[in-house]
């Protein structure tokens, strides 16, 4: 839990992809705002809706304790598909450098090694 500056409280869940045996964790329930499975889950932000989840208790490494709370079900009451608010930006054209269909800026040449460049791998010195 985290208060934010407006006086909301944040909450995050989450769901592991796998269990800590390895075994895959189903995905969590998406549903409608008539209760039945959602046929098109690729929603976007501004979607509204409500989440289920459950509540475990867990200790730190450091041995301090607190709460995590874990998706079950989601129901979206208002959903958004392809837009997400991207319509505020303008569609702009980007010339791309001679020959780099990507658009990559010129490589510039080889510096001077210097003698910090002598310690190779991932060494860094203290």
């Amino acid at each position: 839990m985290k208060k934010l500056e407006n006086g909301n409280v944040e909450f995050r869940a989450k769901r592991n992809g796998t269990k800590g045996s390895g075994e895959v964790n189903k995905p969590p329930m998406v549903i409608g705002a008539d209760k039945q499975p959602l046929a098109d889950v690729n929603i976007w932000g501004g979607s509204k809706g409500t989440v289920r989840c459950w509540a475990a208790p867990v200790t730190d490494p450091d041995g301090k304790g607190g709460i995590s709370l874990f998706f079950d079900a989601v129901q979206v009451t208002e959903a958004v598909y392809g837009g997400g608010g991207l319509d505020d930006f303008d569609a702009v054209s980007v010339a791309a450098p001679d020959g780099d269909p990507f658009g990559a800026p010129p490589q510039q040449a080889a510096q001077k090694p210097t003698p910090l460049d002598d310690l190779g791998g991932d060494d860094v010195p203290f």
